[in-house]
């Protein structure tokens, strides 16, 4: 169960962070 949550937490982290990097990139360029 424990291992479930965590899986699905980091991958909802990864997506965060892929967003804000993207937001990032829109910004810079």
């Amino acid at each position: 169960m424990y291992h479930q949550v965590k899986f699905v937490y980091s991958i909802q982290l990864g997506g965060l962070i892929c967003k804000t990097i993207h937001i990032l990139k829109k910004h810079t360029n």
